[in-house]
């Protein structure tokens, strides 16, 4: 089978299809980060990480939202490194 890597520059976008794959995966980078950030700021994108994981509406937890995904199989996390902050679920 054959996968398809789709570019889109001007919006910062890279789509990937494997239509063979058995599951799929959703990556979001914020260009975030100490390396973007006054000094007096820094761990502000830590902290919009750590927001990500306080809920919503329809999972107002981090369990809700732990068990939504997972008893599907799948995982989710987030991570922030020095010039991003990045989501990602499978």
């Amino acid at each position: 089978m054959k996968s398809d890597l789709c570019l889109d520059k001007k919006n910062n976008l890279v789509f990937y299809r494997n239509p063979g794959a058995k599951s799929f995966s959703l990556v979001v980078s914020v260009r975030d980060g100490t390396a973007y950030e006054a000094k007096d700021e820094w761990g502000a994108g830590h902290f919009l990480e750590h927001l990500h994981f306080q809920g919503c509406r329809s999972y107002p937890s981090f369990f809700e939202q732990a068990f939504a995904v997972e008893e599907k199989g799948g995982r989710f996390s987030a991570q922030t490194v020095r010039q991003a902050v990045t989501y990602w679920i499978k």
